[in-house]
């Protein structure tokens, strides 16, 4: 997995369990902090991963371009379009691969897609 999603996606999963933390019932709040608890851990098991574990999922990822599932997991993370484009440019997706991302990913027509990667990539 890219840097940047990984970044993203443990930024919003934490940012979630923070604000499971703050519930009212106090089963909700411990299991928050076991998942809190166990993320960590992994992440620092997995901080420097073997180069020949990651490279399967990269070769997947790198050879099927039209492969949209991974943004539209991103999104039910809680990434808005303007991040999920500074995501694509990390990965270098081409700009009409970028558009139609955000059509599927977020139900827009062309010109809503455009529209919005015109006015974050002009930014």
């Amino acid at each position: 997995m890219n840097d940047v999603m990984r970044s993203v996606c443990k930024a919003n999963i934490f940012y979630a369990l923070d604000r499971l933390q703050k519930h009212s019932d106090q089963y909700v709040i411990d299991q928050a902090e076991m998942i809190k608890a166990l993320l960590t851990d992994l992440e620092l098991s997995t901080a420097s991963p073997n180069v020949e574990e990651e490279a399967p999922s990269r070769k997947i990822w790198d050879t099927d371009p039209t492969n949209y599932d991974t943004y539209k997991l991103l999104h039910q993370f809680g990434l808005s379009p303007t991040q999920l484009i500074d995501v694509t440019k990390c990965e270098g997706l081409h700009e009409l691969r970028t558009i139609r991302m955000l059509r599927l990913t977020f139900d827009l027509s062309y010109m809503e897609a455009k529209a919005i990667f015109d006015g974050h990539v002009g930014s």
